[in-house]
């Protein structure tokens, strides 16, 4: 069962050493009754990357098989990646605009529906 992820922490600015390139990016933290996520948006030029991790709430990572989706409003995934034996991972999204992002792991998972990617 899907828990909704409840945004705890926002931070918003440019990348040090990159004055000169045009780039956005964005970190931010959510929170369930079990865990926490963090979730890291770069777009630059050349690249676009989401990336986080899935901890518990007590910091330990999360070494439970599972995958993250990014689903755009069509309900359609547009990126699909398996998390790591760390809960790391790393998306790269094409599209653009209003997604939520779903980590689903054995028995559990977390749903974020206020991701946007400009």
């Amino acid at each position: 069962m899907s828990q909704k992820g409840m945004l705890i922490l926002e931070s918003k600015g440019m990348i040090p050493g990159l004055r000169n390139r045009a780039q956005q990016s964005w970190s931010k933290l959510y929170k369930t009754n079990a865990y926490l996520l963090d979730i890291h948006y770069s777009c630059q030029v050349e690249k676009t990357e989401l990336s986080g991790q899935i901890l518990t709430l007590e910091g330990m990572t999360f070494e439970n098989a599972g995958h993250v989706s990014l689903i755009n409003l069509e309900n359609r995934i547009v990126a699909m990646t398996r998390l790591d034996r760390f809960g790391y991972f790393l998306l790269t999204p094409k599209s653009k605009g209003r997604h939520q992002l779903m980590v689903e792991m054995r028995g559990s998972g977390i749903m974020v529906s206020d991701i946007v990617l400009d």
